[in-house]
């Protein structure tokens, strides 16, 4: 979850705006609770000859958001970083991983609970959303991402 301040939103005249309804936009935002932040790029296929191609950056806070985001379309590249907080890190500080694939899981017990597997740089860890499991109590179901070489 991110919090806002209004005293840092950025006001953007509508003219600029395509026919999409304007966001709201903020040049700070608190990230709430001490877990996994994503950082999803997508680079979008061109589909006209006159359109721009630049990368869109997302941040979000669970692995099923950053699974929305990469399979709402087929992008033409795409880059997936990790910022893990201390207690998911062996050196006991953050530290900004590349994710390799995502996973989709179900629990072993209590009816096929459904649950997220993210592999990085750094190891294979569980959206803390399900922290209480340990790798032995799921088992992989389906992989939803993976990277591709570069």
């Amino acid at each position: 979850m991110f919090r806002v301040d209004s005293r840092f939103e950025i006001h953007i005249p509508p003219f600029l705006y395509d026919e999409e309804p304007p966001l709201r936009q903020f040049q700070v935002v608190e990230h709430c609770f001490n877990v996994p932040l994503w950082y999803v790029r997508v680079l979008p296929r061109i589909t006209a000859e006159d359109d721009f191609q630049q990368w869109h950056c997302f941040l979000v806070v669970r692995a099923k958001d950053a699974i929305d985001i990469l399979a709402s379309q087929l992008w033409e590249g795409v880059k997936v970083h990790v910022l893990l907080p201390e207690y998911m890190t062996a050196s006991g500080s953050m530290a900004l991983t590349r994710c390799t694939s995502l996973w989709e899981c179900e629990t072993l017990q209590k009816s096929g609970r459904l649950v997220w597997l993210f592999e990085t740089d750094l190891g294979s860890f569980v959206d803390p959303e399900f922290d209480e499991l340990e790798p032995s109590q799921f088992k992989k179901r389906a992989m939803r991402w993976q990277m591709t070489s570069e």
